[in-house]
């Protein structure tokens, strides 16, 4: 260092300090002036380096480079500036200025092209602007997504409902059709049993005809209420158990009993119910008490529950007695495997359409059926 500063001083200049008369608040003045010149544009370099290192996206990065080599070197001759004042390094002052005035040329060489798109460049009350009417449009679009989403949501709901509507409608017509079938199959041993039954309290030939076809009539007005899907189906317990025994209590005049208060139906449960009396009945014809000259059958209901926290149900009945026979008292279910439609109607279709229990016995040679049903489930809407 100090070989340097001889050198420097053989050249014969003097110091910048000299100029100044060594005047300690003159020296303090440039030296201090010069030195915070200094440390700001060495910092701003630093920030450049940061910006340009922190965004490697930004375009024009040459020209942010330039820009802070053009300040680090004005620092740099403000450095030197300082060191002037005691040592004439003017030739390196000078070099310093010339490196600074190349590379601010250049800068400028490459900033002015680029001063119409600077002007172009938005406003920050015009970048202000923009984002509000983006946000006001992502707003909307939002909006207009959440209406698609809640149409598509009803769309779904809807076809959801139409395909389970179609599923019970199907399944509806399913039983109905095999119930068509089924009566078909039976009406033979039905039609010829209520033959034998109105001959028998008959006093002449157009007696017969007259109560035997009002027989069928009524049977037949029976399975058209029942396929029609229960429109014309009473809605009143007593009177559905009547509406659909009516053949057969004019046939078996004293052999089948009714008891029970009466009860609103609403149309499914109306329709579920005369479906297991259509069957109780046929069944108890072909095979059961009323195929006997002394079998009896008695159906009754009343209801059961609603304390203790236990829901209010119906319970409902039919109890068939033969001479041979006992009445039975309990029932237990018997095997789903093994029946026909008639049995797979009176303990499946029947008690899982209206959310019930069935249970038959057949253990005494006679049946006895019963069907347990909430009433929330078989009541007309808005009663229990």
């Amino acid at each position: 260092m100090q070989a340097a500063i001889t050198f420097f001083q053989d050249l014969g200049y003097m110091a910048h300090g000299m100029c100044l008369l060594w005047q300690p608040w003159l020296i303090a003045l440039f030296a201090g002036s010069d030195f915070l010149i200094f440390m700001a544009y060495s910092i701003i370099p630093v920030a450049i380096y940061r910006v340009m290192r922190g965004r490697p996206d930004l375009e024009n990065r040459g020209l942010a480079w330039l820009f802070a080599a053009f300040i680090a070197l004005c620092g740099l001759t403000h450095l030197i500036s300082i060191v002037t004042l005691w040592v004439p390094v003017y030739a390196l002052h000078g070099l310093a200025k010339l490196a600074t005035g190349i590379v601010s040329l250049v800068t400028a060489a490459v900033l002015f092209p680029l001063v119409p798109r600077i002007i172009a460049l938005p406003s920050p009350a015009h970048l202000r602007d923009a984002n509000a009417k983006l946000s006001a449009e992502i707003a909307a679009h939002e909006d207009t997504l959440a209406d698609l989403r809640r149409a598509r949501d009803a769309l779904e709901d809807t076809v959801a409902e139409r395909t389970r509507e179609l599923a019970r409608t199907n399944e509806e017509l399913n039983i109905v059709l095999r119930q068509a079938g089924h009566r078909a199959d039976n009406l033979a041993q039905v039609t010829a049993a209520l033959a034998r039954q109105t001959a028998q309290h008959s006093g002449d030939k157009e007696d017969f005809l007259d109560r035997f076809l009002a027989r069928l009539d009524a049977m037949a007005a029976t399975t058209d209420d029942l396929t029609r899907g229960g429109q014309r189906l009473p809605h009143s317990l007593l009177k559905l158990a009547r509406h659909q025994l009516r053949a057969h209590l004019e046939a078996f005049p004293n052999r089948i009993s009714i008891q029970g208060d009466d009860e609103d139906l609403n149309s499914e449960a109306a329709r579920q119910i005369a479906l297991a009396l259509d069957e109780l009945a046929t069944n108890s014809v072909k095979h059961g008490a009323l195929r006997d000259d002394d079998g009896k059958v008695y159906l009754r209901w009343d209801r059961t529950g609603g304390e203790m926290g236990q829901p209010p149900q119906l319970d409902l009945q039919w109890i068939e007695t033969r001479p041979e026979a006992v009445p039975a008292t309990t029932t237990t279910a018997p095997p789903e495997t093994g029946f026909g439609y008639g049995s797979r109607v009176l303990n499946l279709v029947v008690p899982q359409r209206l959310g019930g229990q069935a249970d038959a016995d057949f253990s005494t040679g006679a049946l006895a059926y019963s069907l347990s049903l909430p009433l929330e489930r078989i009541a007309p809407q808005g009663q229990s």
